[in-house]
Formats: structure tokens, C-alpha cells, sequence
């Protein structure tokens, strides 16, 4: 009786799961490799501010969502790009529209 309850638990516990593995090692892939990617025409580079148009209201700062606008004091709005989605929003809510994003042409298009 301990034998075949050994054997069970061996099997269960240590042949099975090597024989799941050992089948995935030969099997194909799901996923497929993409070998080249392709770029949009236009690709986001940062922030421009023009620093005479700012009038240090505190909208970009407020409205985003990812809290990546920190404006201290009296100085223009700085931009954290860890953060940054770069969903617009600020641009869209600058009453002055100092803020715009850049975008660069891509070069391999």
C-alpha cells in the first residue's frame, strides 16, 4: 500500500509536470517574432514651453493625470518625462498656448 501511494505521489508530483515540459520544449511557439516594426510617420520627442507666453497658472499641473507637471513657485512648469503619457492634456488646457508637444519626422519611414 505505501508503494503504491510513493508511486502515486512521484507520479503526480514529478513525472507529470517533467512531462508538460519536456512537450513544451518541442512544440511551437504561440507568439510569432516581429522582425521589423514599423513606425508611425511622426513620434513624440518632448515639450516646448515658450516662457514669455506662460503665465504660471497652474492648469497644465492640475489637469495631469499622471502628476508629471510640477510647477514650483514662480518658475515655468517642469516637465517629468518618466511619467509622462504624453496625452496632451496640458497643451490642450494653456489658456496662452505656450505649451506644445514636439514631434519629430521619423528617419526610417
Amino acid at each position: 500500500m505505501i508503494k503504491t501511494f510513493l508511486k502515486m505521489i512521484l507520479l503526480r508530483d514529478v513525472i507529470k509536470p517533467l512531462m508538460i515540459g519536456l512537450k513544451c520544449c518541442f512544440t511551437k511557439p504561440v507568439t510569432r517574432k516581429i522582425t521589423q516594426i514599423k513606425r508611425a510617420g511622426k513620434f513624440r520627442d518632448g515639450f516646448s514651453i515658450n516662457k514669455n507666453k506662460c503665465i504660471r497658472c497652474g492648469l497644465c499641473e492640475g489637469i495631469c493625470p499622471n502628476k508629471s507637471v510640477v510647477l514650483r513657485g514662480h518658475e515655468i512648469p517642469v516637465f517629468n518625462f518618466d511619467k509622462c503619457c504624453y496625452c496632451g492634456l496640458c497643451q490642450k488646457v494653456c489658456p496662452k498656448l505656450a505649451i506644445k508637444i514636439k514631434h519629430l519626422k521619423s528617419s526610417d519611414n
